[in-house]
């Protein structure tokens, strides 16, 4: 289901663009967000990787690649901090910390505290992502690149 944005949930995503000066340099404004829709789906998933599984709405982050590997939105996800300035300008920090990942039937919570234990799960299967992209040649903040590379490279 795509799910339309409001006004307010429009500024807010193009201001969290604006108050990271790494976004400057590293994003096109117009690829970091889909002004109009948000998609999710029905998913069912253990909180925290603690809690029963139940079906949840979630919202599907990475639709474009999605065929092996879903990426799931997690609303109660931290990010790294930074150094900000007067007006709430920031200079790094802004990494999330944490996502919902499916990959076949099993929904992982992935923290980035964990990456490495899960690393093997993600892309263990594909010998030559393993190769061109071993774990300690590799940090969380390319997780969306790595899940594209794996994708591309599975298919």
């Amino acid at each position: 289901m795509y799910i339309p944005i409001a006004d307010v949930g429009k500024f807010a995503k193009r201001m969290s663009y604006f108050n990271h000066v790494n976004n400057w340099t590293r994003k096109d404004i117009s690829k970091s967000y889909n002004p109009e829709e948000i998609y999710v789906r029905n998913v069912k998933a253990s909180l925290k990787n603690k809690k029963e599984e139940q079906e949840f709405l979630m919202q599907l982050i990475n639709p474009e690649f999605s065929s092996i590997i879903e990426v799931y939105a997690d609303p109660n996800t931290q990010v790294t901090t930074g150094v900000r300035f007067g007006g709430g300008l920031a200079i790094g920090g802004g990494t999330i910390k944490s996502y919902y990942v499916k990959k076949g039937d099993q929904v992982l919570w992935l923290k980035k505290s964990e990456f490495e234990d899960h690393y093997e799960f993600l892309f263990g299967n594909n010998e030559a992502i393993m190769k061109k992209y071993p774990y300690k040649s590799i940090k969380w903040d390319y997780l969306s690149f790595l899940i594209y590379q794996y994708t591309k490279m599975s298919s």
